[in-house]
């Protein structure tokens, strides 16, 4: 989030410093709610709200999914209740441009264009920015035809043609809004179909001008002054879209640049195991689903112990989850928990490591999913080879149906499937009960795995 400065006089004084308990940056929802139980504890907090209050909430036109409002409420109300509430408390805020943030220790100094602040502790709600598409054409027609914002630009395009780049809830919000005011909206999407909630997909369906176009890679938007069209492959055919205007909805990235310099950083690892309670045989019986879930979920909070109980340090990051999960044909996976969670949309995984069916099976070897990346069957071949546990590459397919966020330099994150090798012949069976689960291969795929991480988290370059 950028800041600019229009609450100060223009006289600068760079040798004096604001001294506060608590400064804030960023005035969203989450800016706001930290300043509020700040103030609450009498900690006087000071926000710096940027160039806009309530951050990325102020651009949604209604929010339907926010507690106490069952008629929803405009994403610019909600931000003014939520300070006003703050403001009752004693809240301040100013509009600064933070420049940088120095950590000196016992405090904060925080250097904007014409003053300087000393704080005691900070908050970093500094929210995200829109992600963009990387293709010729875009930058230049931002703002020309180019929108990253619905709300803001939507009603410039009306009974025009438009395009939607994206693939979840914001492309399918963004459908909806256009819909009432575009001649016609075509969704472009990178992926093979719309991941969003239910309630939005089922809206769409009642919608006379919308078509979508899935599998789509775009490669140029046209125009001189304005935009023209959009040219895109679906496989290795080339197509072509006369639009007049384009809607990027590509998620979200998190406003770090303040933070890293701090050693903040939103790149992690990231251990994954699922949940989805019982099995459903063939003919509809129930199983209790013990190697395919429990084991799993088992396996990370071990591997959780032992980071936190040893002497090793990792430099990196790594983050647990385990997720209410379903059965493959569900299409539930780890990528539709981060795209659903906000806080770990954010997130970006330069590695993800998923755990089902650890602790049963027929074979004798560690076993890793088809669609491991090779740098990790690597790690995993040494770590096993060293600790003299058997290793297969036949292990059970991943719970995802599409590739994992963008991780370390802009690459696709690696991913490893990790099981026992034969648990997938257990799934749906009336053998597959807590009574097989082996402790001690789970201790192997554990240690195994923790090896892996001792390496991966050192690691700078894959």
């Amino acid at each position: 989030m950028e800041f600019s400065l229009t609450g100060f006089s223009s006289q600068t004084n760079q040798d004096q410093s604001e001294y506060v308990k608590v400064l804030i940056l960023g005035a969203g929802p989450a800016g706001l709610s930290a300043a509020l139980y700040a103030a609450r504890a009498e900690l006087k907090p000071l926000i710096l709200t940027g160039m806009a209050l309530g951050g990325q909430a102020s651009t949604t036109d209604l929010i339907e999914n926010y507690p106490g409002f069952p008629d929803g409420i405009h994403g610019i109300e909600l931000s003014e209740r939520i300070l006003a509430q703050a403001q009752r408390f004693g809240v301040e805020n100013q509009v600064e441009q933070v420049e940088k943030i120095v950590n000196l220790g016992d405090f904060f100094r925080l250097k904007t264009e014409n003053w300087q602040y000393e704080a005691r502790a900070i908050i970093l709600a500094m929210g995200a920015s829109h992600r963009q598409i990387g293709v010729p054409g875009e930058a230049e027609l931002t703002a020309r035809g180019v929108s990253y914002c619905v709300h803001c630009d939507g009603a410039l395009f009306r009974n025009k043609n438009v395009a939607v780049i994206g693939y979840g809830n914001g492309a399918a919000r963004a459908i909806l809004y256009l819909a009432n005011i575009a001649s016609k909206v075509h969704l472009l999407s990178p992926k093979e179909r719309l991941v969003a909630e239910p309630i939005y997909l089922e809206r769409l369906k009642s919608l006379t001008n919308f078509a979508a176009t899935f599998g789509a890679r775009i490669t140029e938007i046209q125009g001189k002054e304005f935009v023209e069209g959009v040219q895109f492959d679906v496989g290795k055919t080339p197509r072509s879209l006369r639009v007049d205007g384009v809607f990027v909805e590509m998620g979200m990235k998190p406003n770090i640049e303040l933070a890293e310099g701090l050693g903040l950083d939103s790149h992690v690892i990231m251990i994954s195991a699922y949940y989805d309670g019982l099995g459903t045989g063939p003919d509809g019986t129930l199983y209790p689903g013990a190697n395919d879930n429990a084991s799993g979920v088992a396996m990370m909070l071990e591997l959780a112990r032992l980071m936190k109980t040893s002497n090793f340090k990792p430099d990196k990051t790594i983050v647990f989850v385990a997720w209410a999960g379903g059965e493959r044909r569900e299409g539930l996976s780890l990528t539709n928990v981060l795209n659903a969670e906000s806080r770990l949309a954010l997130l970006e995984p330069e590695a993800v490591i998923e755990l089902s069916g650890v602790g049963a099976g027929t074979g004798k070897s560690l076993a890793l999913g088809q669609g491991t990346s090779y740098r990790l069957v690597r790690l995993f071949e040494q770590a096993a080879d060293k600790l003299n546990v058997p290793l297969t590459n036949t292990g059970r397919d991943p719970h995802a149906d599409r590739a994992y966020a963008m991780g370390f330099g802009g690459r696709q994150a690696l991913s490893a499937y990790v099981s026992w090798d034969g648990s997938d012949w257990l799934v749906h069976t009336m053998e597959d009960n807590p009574s097989i689960i082996d402790p001690t291969k789970m201790r192997k795929i554990g240690r195994t795995t923790y090896l892996v991480l001792m390496v991966l988290s050192r690691e700078t370059e894959y």
